[in-house]
């Protein structure tokens, strides 16, 4: 494990969480929060993820080794709390399926807001897309699809409600957003060990609290724009970072070195050194954790 952190012992913070609202930064940078170390103590992954607002699979990716089911009192973790931004436009929801996370861009204050996010299983694969909030709901009624209805019926041998109230069996929990793709929702749930795994039926699931956030925030035509990042490159200051997720499989193929290649066009004017072995180094890994791999001059 000493290997893993020593890649970015430069940011270890320890203490306790904020929630992920953090400062916009400037249009020419693309880094924001930072990166943790904690010590478990009786805390199960679940409980941790809604304390630091960190997915599952996050905690995954930044932990190699660490078997997160059976934690220990006093067992070290990395909580991965410093991100590269999408390389798209900050403008309302984007969210990014190969991180699992959603970040939204509060541009009347200036700031960021970023949540972790559960997508679809593979026979539901959340799409890519562009669309934009068409609807916002309290207390839910959910409406499966028949293709959900009809999964249901071979797996339990019972069929579902064609329409199921709020309460604790709605699997939408307590607030839904509805997108202009028909049948994507941005939801709640009664599962939070969901979020931060691709366990959905193609709709984007928050933890409660989150959710109780982002919809009090976004309002109907808010941009939302789903895509599949897992290479991020960006800049701070005249340092280039990358950061790294894997990749989903049955996603197309990506590339670490056109992630870089994309942050250089920001800045064709300025001279700058790679460091292409580092940066095979942190794509190889796919820690989540943005790393150095090239400075301007």
């Amino acid at each position: 494990m000493k290997k893993y952190l020593s890649l970015v012992c430069a940011f270890f913070v320890c203490g306790l969480a904020s929630a992920l609202t953090l400062p916009m930064p400037a249009q020419s940078n693309a880094l924001v929060g930072k990166v943790k170390v904690i010590r478990a103590g009786y805390s199960n992954i679940a409980d941790l993820s809604q304390k630091y607002d960190v997915g599952f699979f996050e905690f995954v990716e930044a932990n190699p080794g660490i078997n997160l089911e059976r934690l220990y009192s006093g067992t070290k973790l990395l909580v991965p709390t410093r991100y590269v931004l999408p390389q798209v436009p900050r403008k309302g929801v984007v969210v990014n399926l190969a991180e699992m996370r959603l970040y939204y861009y509060d541009q009347a204050k200036q700031r960021v807001l970023t949540f972790p996010v559960g997508i679809g299983r593979a026979k539901w694969a959340t799409p890519l897309m562009q669309a934009h909030i068409i609807d916002k709901e309290v207390n839910p009624d959910w409406v499966p699809t028949q293709s959900v209805r009809a999964d249901f019926l071979k797996k339990y041998g019972y069929p579902l409600p064609l329409v199921v109230a709020p309460g604790p069996e709605n699997p939408l929990g307590d607030y839904s957003i509805r997108l202009s793709l028909p049948t994507y929702l941005i939801h709640g749930t009664i599962e939070p060990a969901g979020v931060g795994k691709r366990v959905s039926a193609g709709c984007i699931r928050m933890f409660n609290q989150n959710v109780a956030q982002l919809f009090s925030r976004v309002k109907i035509g808010t941009p939302v724009n789903i895509v599949y990042e897992p290479y991020k490159a960006g800049w701070q200051g005249n340092a280039l970072y990358l950061e790294a997720h894997q990749p989903i499989k049955g996603r197309p193929n990506m590339s670490y070195k056109a992630a870089i290649n994309r942050a250089l066009a920001a800045n064709p004017h300025v001279k700058v050194k790679i460091n292409w072995k580092k940066a095979k180094r942190v794509a190889a890994l796919e820690m989540g954790v943005p790393e150095v791999v090239g400075t301007s001059s």
